[in-house]
Formats: C-alpha cells, sequence, structure tokens
C-alpha cells in the first residue's frame, strides 16, 4: 500500500507541473497535452480505488490515517480535473471566437445582397419622409406661433379699446343700456379671439398627431 500510495502521490505532483506547458502551448500542442493529463488523472483515479479496498485491511489504528491520506489525493485529483475541464473551456472560447473573427472578415467584403440593398434604400427613403414631415412640422408651428401672437396682440388691443370706450362712455355720460350693448359687443369678439385661439392650437396638434403616426 505504501507503495502505490508514494507513486500515486508523485503521479499527482508531475502532473501539475504539465498545467504550466498547457498554458503556454499552441493549439495541436494543447491537445495532446490535454489528452497527457486525462490520462495521469484517471491513473490517478483508479489508484485511490484501489488504496481505498488495501486501507480497509489496515488494523483499525491506522485506518484512519490512511482513509485521509487517501481523502486528500483525490482532493488532489479532483483539482486536477477541474483545472484541465477550465483551460480546455478556455481554448475552445479562443477558437471559437477566432473562427468567427474570421468568418466576419470573409463576409465583410463580400457584395450586398439584392434585399439588403433594397432595406436600405427604403430606410433612405423613410429618413428622407421623416425629414420632410419635420420641417413642415417646423413651418406650421412657426406660423401657428405667428397666428397667436397676432390674436394675443389682438386681445391686448380689445382690452385697449374696452378700457378707452369705458372711460369714453363715462365722460359722454351715456346711458347704462348703451353701455351694457357697448360690454356684450366687447365679449363677443373676446370669445371670437378665444375660439379663434383654440382652433389652432387644435390644428396644430392634429398635425403633430398625424406625423407621429
Amino acid at each position: 500500500m505504501e507503495a502505490l500510495y508514494h507513486q500515486t502521490n508523485k503521479l499527482v505532483e508531475e502532473t501539475q507541473s504539465f498545467f504550466a506547458r498547457l498554458e503556454r502551448s499552441m493549439k495541436q500542442d494543447a491537445e495532446s497535452l490535454e489528452e497527457e493529463i486525462q490520462t495521469r488523472i484517471d491513473i490517478i483515479t483508479k489508484n485511490c480505488e484501489k488504496l481505498d479496498i488495501m486501507a480497509y485491511k489496515d488494523p483499525v489504528a491506522r485506518m484512519q490515517t490512511s482513509k485521509s491520506r487517501i481523502d486528500q489525493l483525490k482532493h488532489d485529483n479532483k483539482r486536477l480535473q477541474s483545472a484541465l475541464s477550465m483551460l480546455q473551456h478556455k481554448r475552445r472560447k479562443r477558437e471559437l471566437e477566432a473562427q468567427e473573427t474570421e468568418e466576419l472578415l470573409h463576409r465583410k467584403f463580400k457584395p450586398l445582397r439584392e434585399d439588403t440593398t433594397i432595406f436600405i434604400d427604403h430606410s433612405l427613403q423613410h429618413q428622407n419622409s421623416l425629414q420632410r414631415a419635420n420641417r413642415n412640422l417646423d413651418d406650421l408651428i412657426s406660423v401657428g406661433s405667428g397666428v397667436l401672437e397676432n390674436l394675443k396682440e389682438q386681445r391686448m388691443t380689445l382690452k385697449g379699446a374696452h378700457k378707452k370706450m369705458m372711460d369714453l362712455a363715462n365722460t359722454l355720460g351715456l346711458s347704462n343700456t348703451t353701455m351694457r350693448l357697448i360690454e356684450n359687443r366687447v365679449k363677443e369678439d373676446k370669445w371670437i379671439l378665444l375660439g379663434g385661439m383654440f382652433l389652432t392650437m387644435l390644428i396644430i396638434f392634429l398635425f403633430i398627431l398625424y406625423v407621429k403616426v
């Protein structure tokens, strides 16, 4: 049992040294080294199974010590297997990335297919339509702003005219009936002004909604 234990322990230490070579190796060398490491790991696994059987034949006083030493070998062997799996995964990932890069470079210089060209033309037409719609919207907003500004000025003018008429009426001593008629006319003009402002805003809103749709 002692001879097999020391042989297996030495095999673990030798196998650990293979990983430094594996990390520096190229693809073909890496594959052969991975096979060599896996073969050694399999041998260690079989040796540990044999050692387990031998440990049960030891005297009770030595059995626990033997089991602890074998468990340590198993633990080291699992670490070797995990390290090998990780390096294999990293190598395959690098190879896949290199393959995808190579394929991308080859596709990059191929002429555009007809359906791709049609899609690009359609996208350009759609972009031009959006640009024209945006320009039309800007023009409409500019016109609407001008209309609102004019309506605002008219409202201020009506306010000033109303005040002047009231002052003039008071000065001339007009009757209450005449004063109410004047006020009603001013109110009608005010509602006409507000209606015009609302209609202008509604037209702008509907146009913006139509463009977005």
